[in-house]
């Protein structure tokens, strides 16, 4: 399993609580990703992510994959992959790496935590933006972003449905270290370049379950005291608090 570039996207989420723009191109550009952001910001919605893993050479050969899921509601936000399970609320926001048993947790911050495009946000933090661009498909409306030479990712295609909005796929070009190293039961890191590509596709969009315990902190951890203490289902776990203000 590919657990770092997992891992990576979870830092992200937290890490992006104090990034700040730098040197991008156009208003434009963030005009663009807003208009998608709304979906998951404005929405209730549930939907089924694959990600796929492949060298940038011969993208088409596949050489690893991951299946998980995603929840938005006004309850809040689930978003589970491999092992790795992020739920947020008004409150808090929760990251359980199942293999290591760490239970990460942080005060709630404003940007839903399973917005793909914090990914998106933080990748352009990190690294000037060179070049943008839009493409109008058939079906679709495609972003294009390529990035500075220095920057971990290369380049970053999101792909969007024309009549309804919704986010079909997100493709990145990254850097291989940041995802070597988490191959997991791979018997070989072979096959990988300079530079992985990594799809994200979305797929079966349906509304929630309605269930809104799954997103109580109360099922997770609880407070005795200035204590913080995980639930008997999660006891062989370790708390990192993530956020100083808990």
């Amino acid at each position: 399993m590919m657990y770092r570039i997992t891992a990576i996207t979870i830092w992200m989420i937290f890490s992006a609580q104090g990034l700040s723009a730098q040197a991008i191109d156009t208003v434009r550009l963030f005009n663009e990703i807003k208009q998608v952001q709304a979906m998951f910001r404005d929405k209730e919605l549930a939907v089924d992510m694959r990600y796929t893993y492949a060298d940038e050479n011969r993208p088409q050969a596949v050489l690893d994959s991951l299946k998980g899921n995603m929840e938005v509601t006004k309850a809040g936000s689930r978003y589970e992959m491999a092992n790795v399970l992020c739920v947020s609320n008004s409150r808090y926001v929760i990251v359980m790496f199942r293999d290591d048993k760490l239970m990460y947790l942080s005060k709630a911050f404003p940007m839903a935590p399973v917005d793909p495009f914090q990914q998106v946000r933080a990748m352009i933090s990190q690294g000037s933006v060179k070049s943008f661009s839009t493409e109008i498909l058939p079906d679709a409306k495609k972003l294009l972003m390529s990035f500075d030479e220095q920057a971990p990712c290369k380049k970053i295609e999101m792909e969007t449905d024309l009549e309804k909005g919704y986010v079909k796929s997100i493709r990145y070009v990254i850097r291989t270290e940041m995802i070597k190293g988490g191959l997991g039961e791979l018997s070989s890191e072979e096959g990988f370049g300079e530079y992985a590509v990594v799809t994200v596709y979305f797929e079966k969009y349906r509304k929630p379950d309605g269930d809104t315990v799954r997103f109580d902190e109360h099922s997770f951890f609880y407070r005795e005291g200035d204590e913080i203490k995980t639930t008997p289902a999660y006891s062989d776990y370790t708390i990192f608090k993530a956020s100083t203000n808990l």
